[in-house]
């Protein structure tokens, strides 16, 4: 395929800076899309559309960044390359190396300061020169460098008797501990920076000093300074600490802190030099999949992890969270996209009530070069989103790129003496760090500067807070979003002043039900558009306003019908229409969706009193300005037109219909169908479910079950396409089932639909109705042939579990369904049914106890005829016992060291 000319090329990049989107500037020009796409990202990458021969490597800056890094030693000859490094954020957020900033200079014919050629001055090899030849260590005030001191023999308390200016001796005066009443202490690892050391090892934070200052001063070799020599004879700059590290940490230097490879899979190896582990499949044999668990945790309040990571070729990494006496896990964080470098993720941890344990599943594809390692893993309290940029990897926040503006990092090493932009926030000095975007590389209108924090992953609520300055406001746009998983935004702030010559405090309240990105947004209109700087970003679980309604449970408007109507009524002109009914199993009828065997409400409009009736159904009232997912099941019967048959509504508080939301679009044929609807009113709103009968002929029945409302959009809420672990409905695959596969055995079938054979099987499945099940086919089978079907592996634990699943089992010659439960070479009967059971779906519990691994097998046996199909949807593992549907029939302890209840639900 020829190539694109040059003046295609440059025609493209113009249209697209224009603001045609790729696909419109392709159709345009009668070129692919990727031939756009593909010319858009090397010029970002290269700032060229010409193909120009090169080694294919690239670029790491963006042509704002390198006129940047080229001005940098313009305005400060003495700057060397680390400094401009270290505050400079590259294509993927990486710290850029000093050499690419060398490279950079020499482009355009610059050279940096000389790098310092002398040995590096560690604070051992300090420690050791001031020994070597006799001298101390002393304390002086900021500014007293050059004062004549006399420094004494060191006394008990571990300090240094101080001489002041007169000679006079103060060791009966210095106190056993100096308290400067918690000083903020700065703490920066500038040895680190020169040394080339990870940003994950070395942290800049702000902290409390409250302990005896020169005892800690002498022990751990450090450099302390104040601004309280006043009043103390002391100073307090701290030049290095620790951050609060919490238990399930670890770095991998020499051992793995307590993390195992879980026996049952591939095992991780610490690399022979140690700083890392890896999952590499070379060494694994035939097994695929690699688990590390943490040793076990209890941590009582809200804390981040900070995970360092590196996927080579191709394979992912997952990071889940195994509550204590649950046999399920619970996943957290996912990723499958590889990298060539170190990368940090940001995983917030819920407190909670009992222990639990973190693991890490990696499973790298199968080949050389193909693995998965962990560089470091950091638990510190608090939140993630939470930042004050003192610390070198940014807390896990991104800079979208921009070619012309960008966030960079402010303040200490990337101070320029002639900058106009200001102190650091958290240290109140130059040495802190900060984030900030200038307009002075804005090219083009409305250049945007975006700096993301991590996604969250929980819901959580409260008050956000953060500083900004802001100078030249006419020039730029301060806007503050949050960003769901599907790119929806939503303003949550902008400031209501134009200038700031201090830092000013942001407080908002934010309501995240949901995983959410905060955004903060800054565009320019011009190259003098100024400056934005931020700083300090925290988040407290209680609002930041009291008139902030607390965060509200829409459960209210559940009701699935079993005990009455809960909050629901009808509008009753001429009679009641919607009616409270159940159904007991029968094969001629089907009953509710909820059990098979309650309540739900049917409305029968041949019977109503007038043609042209209508019956509406309305829900409990809910607050406006939130954004609800409504789902709820319904099945028509006898409708020769669906036109009205069931519709949905939003009304207001005067009980007028503000918008129809949803209405049938196609024949139920006889089966419950799931509908989700989401919808946001800025004003308190209320559901009606209005069914509409034109004539005699046209009607029929309409039946109704199984309202929920949640927050959130429904495509990104848990719901029957997005479960919870434990749960299993086949709508995305066999979750893992797998078939026990013997001689004159037939199979477990997955299909959507009616089953091939008439007057057996389901019309459709029980989660969506439209949707997969698992079931056998008995036209393929003979009589008293079996069909197992055996879930994953079950750790087991000490307290009781509940298994709840939907089975239906329809037709003359049904045979039998039977739960297993397997260990080794020995299986065990927990539950069975035999014949004909209904025409609907019917539920089942059963509750067992079992303290080591097993499985659970459903299996199915082929009845005396063709009809005799046999289908299981829906099924559910959780920590029992099961709520109030079970009768015990019998206990007994098996020989297979598990103890069992065999548990039947009554039809």
């Amino acid at each position: 395929m020829p190539q694109m000319s040059q003046v295609l090329r440059e025609r493209a990049i113009g249209m697209l800076t224009a603001g045609m989107s790729t696909r419109a500037v392709a159709r345009e020009l009668n070129v692919h899309l990727s031939c756009i796409s593909r010319l858009q990202r090397r010029f970002g990458e290269f700032g060229s559309t010409s193909n120009r021969p090169h080694n294919r490597r690239p670029c790491v800056t963006t042509p704002a960044q390198d006129l940047h890094i080229q001005h940098l030693p313009l305005k400060d000859r003495l700057r060397p390359v680390t400094w401009t490094a270290a505050a400079t954020i590259g294509l993927h957020n990486q710290r850029i190396s000093a050499q690419t900033v060398r490279n950079r200079l020499r482009e355009a014919h610059l050279h940096a300061r000389r790098p310092h050629r002398g040995l590096v001055l560690t604070a051992v090899r300090r420690r050791n020169r001031l020994e070597a030849d006799g001298r101390q260590r002393v304390w002086r005030c900021v500014g007293e460098r050059f004062a004549d001191v006399k420094v004494m023999d060191r006394v008990a308390h571990g300090g240094g008797g101080v001489m002041d200016n007169e000679h006079r001796e103060h060791l009966s005066e210095v106190p056993d501990a100096i308290e400067c009443e918690h000083l903020p202490i700065q703490v920066s690892y500038d040895d680190e920076l020169q040394s080339g050391r990870d940003p994950m090892r070395t942290t800049s934070m702000q902290m409390s000093f409250p302990e005896t200052v020169y005892d800690s001063l002498c022990r751990n070799s450090l450099v302390i300074q104040t601004n309280c020599c006043s009043s103390c004879p002391a100073v307090a700059v701290l030049t290095r600490a620790q951050t609060q590290i919490l238990r399930g940490s670890c770095s991998f230097d020499a051992d793995s802190c307590g993390y195992t490879s879980d026996p049952a899979y591939a095992a991780w190896t610490i690399n022979e030099e140690g700083r890392f582990i890896t999952a590499d499949p070379s060494s694994s044999g035939e097994k695929e999949k690699f688990v590390l668990v943490s040793p076990e945790l209890e941590l009582r309040d809200w804390s981040c992890m900070r995970l360092v990571y590196q996927i080579s070729g191709s394979g992912s990494l997952q990071l889940h969270l195994r509550p204590e006496g649950e046999n399920f896990d619970y996943m957290l964080w996912t990723v499958d996209r590889p990298s060539d470098s170190w990368l940090i993720a940001s995983v917030d941890l819920r407190n909670m009530s009992g222990a639990y344990q973190l693991l890490f599943e990696a499973k790298p594809s199968t080949g050389m070069g193909n693995s998965v390692a962990i560089f470091e893993i950091h638990i510190i309290p608090g939140y993630c989103i939470e930042c004050n940029f003192e610390e070198h990897h940014l807390c896990g926040y991104s800079n979208q790129w921009n070619p012309n503006v960008n966030w960079y990092v402010g303040g200490s090493l990337a101070r320029d003496p002639q900058s106009n932009l200001p102190d650091d926030h958290t240290m109140n000095n130059e040495r802190g760090h900060y984030m900030y975007v200038d307009s002075v590389y804005a090219k083009r209108f409305q250049e945007v500067a975006k700096l993301v924090s991590p996604m969250t992953t929980t819901s959580m609520a409260g008050c956000l807070s953060f500083y900004y300055q802001r100078n030249q406001a006419i020039g730029n746009f301060f806007s503050v979003f949050t960003k769901d998983q599907l790119g929806h935004y939503e303003e949550i702030w902008r400031p209501d002043v134009y200038a700031t010559s201090n830092w000013k405090l942001v407080q908002v309240d934010i309501k995240a039900p949901h995983p959410l990105e905060v955004v903060f947004e800054v565009a320019f209109n011009s190259a003098r558009g100024g400056y934005v700087a931020l700083d300090d970003i925290s988040f407290s679980s209680e609002f930041c306003h009291t008139e902030t309604e607390p965060a509200f449970d829409p459960s209210v408007a559940n009701c699935d019908f079993e005990e009455g109507l809960c909050q629901y009524y009808q509008e009753q002109t001429g009679g009641s229409v919607w009616n409270r009914v159940s159904v007991k199993p029968n094969v001629y009828r089907f009953g509710d969706h909820t059990t098979g065997t309650g309540s739900f409400l049917l409305t029968n409009t041949r019977y109503t009193s007038r043609p042209g009736y209508m019956g509406r159904l309305f829900g409990p009232s809910l607050p406006g300005n939130h954004k609800y997912c409504l789902r709820f099941y319904y099945a028509l019967q006898g409708f020769m037109k669906l036109d009205n048959a069931l519709a949905l509504y939003i009304y207001d508080e005067n009980n007028i219909a503000q918008e129809k939301i949803w209405t049938v679009s196609e024949r139920s044929r006889d089966v419950w169908t799931e509908v989700e609807v989401t919808y946001l009113k800025p004003m308190p709103t209320k559901v009606a479910f209005v069914s509409i009968c034109r004539n005699f002929w046209d009607c029929g029945l309409v039946s109704l079950d199984d309202i929920s409302v949640t927050l959130g959009d429904c495509r990104v809420t848990t719901g029957p396409l997005n479960p919870p672990p434990g749960h299993c409905n086949f709508e995305t695959g066999d979750c893992g089932y797998t078939q026990k596969k013997k001689a004159k055995k037939g199979h477990w079938l997955r299909i959507r639909g009616q089953t091939p054979t008439s007057y057996t099987g389901p019309k459709g499945d029980h989660t969506l109705g439209v949707g997969y099940f698992m079931y056998i086919e008995a036209s393929h089978m003979l009589p008293k042939q079996s069909a197992q079907l055996m879930s994953t592996e079950l750790r087991g634990s000490g307290g009781p579990q509940c298994l709840i699943f939907f089975y239906h089992m329809y037709g003359s010659g049904t045979g039998t369904l039977s739960v297993l439960l397997h260990k080794g070479d020995k299986e065990r009967l927990l539950w069975t049914r035999q014949g004909e059971q209904s025409v609907s779906w019917m539920k089942a519990t059963v509750d067992y106890e079992c303290y080591t691994r097993h499985w659970i097998v459903f299996e199915a046996i082929r009845g005396s005829s063709v009809r005799s199909d046999i289908a299981i949807d829906d099924i559910v593992f959780k920590k029992g016992p099961c709520k109030g549907e079970s009768t015990k029939l019998f206990s007994t302890k098996s020989t297979i060291q598990c103890f069992f209840k065999y548990i039947l639900k009554s039809f």
